[in-house]
């Protein structure tokens, strides 16, 4: 019986990295369909699965699947500077991933150890003009961490 919390926190981190996997495969089919661009749209955009859309509507917009319930926060033409840190949280509040919950920073690099922090410490994208980081949660005993996935 003891295993069984074990058990389910490691299926929800298996899903969550792998709807976090399939994001940063929708980029790179983004840029791949817009000749190496980064994704574009509005700041600030937010969706819940099934299916996320990368990208703005007038260009040639990816798409990836993931567990329903998971949402997806793409900040979008807003410098890492600006975007603080990226914590592990109880709740969703500023920048904070949780359960079910991903963060997409257009314009940044991943920072610091992979996976990130333990709980109540955070990970501060740092700029790259190129590059798009993805952040997902990884919950373990004592709280969760912050995990990244450089595109």
């Amino acid at each position: 019986l003891i295993a069984v919390p074990d058990l389910q926190r490691s299926a929800r981190n298996s899903g969550i990295l792998h709807d976090a996997q399939n994001i940063a495969a929708a980029v790179q089919t983004y840029e791949s369909n817009n000749q190496g661009s980064i994704p574009t749209g509005t700041n600030g955009f937010g969706a819940k699965g099934p299916t996320i859309t990368i990208g703005a509507t007038a260009t040639a917009t990816a798409t990836a699947q993931v567990q329903g319930s998971d949402y997806v926060l793409i900040l979008y033409n807003k410098p890492p500077g600006s975007v603080g840190t990226i914590s592990y949280g109880n709740k969703i509040t500023g920048n904070t991933v949780t359960t079910g919950f991903i963060i997409v920073v257009e314009g940044a690099n991943c920072n610091g150890s992979n996976p990130g922090p333990a709980t109540g410490q955070s990970l501060t994208p740092t700029a790259n003009s190129r590059g798009v980081a993805v952040y997902y949660p990884i919950e373990n005993s004592s709280g969760g961490n912050v995990g990244c996935i450089q595109v």
